[in-house]
């Protein structure tokens, strides 16, 4: 399991994600989704989903990283 975020970026209340990215824990996801905010000017509304795919990316110093913090990637 992990986490994803999902936005939504106009007056749709359409819910929109990439689970191309996907954090161990809810914690990293919510900090990525703080700093989309800050990057994207139309975002509306964030949430943090379980994904049940594996983690493969983590969040580290305000920057998104490939790979989780054990070293560990999908294959």
């Amino acid at each position: 399991m992990s986490y994803k975020v999902e936005l939504i970026l106009d007056d749709s209340d359409n819910w929109v994600g990439n689970d191309a990215i996907r954090f161990d824990t809810e914690q990293e996801a919510k900090d990525y989704a703080a700093d989309l905010t800050m990057c994207w000017t139309l975002v509306r509304k964030t949430r943090v989903v379980e994904s049940k795919n594996v983690a493969n990316y983590h969040w580290a110093d305000g920057c998104l990283i490939r790979g989780t913090r054990n070293g560990m990637t999908e294959k």
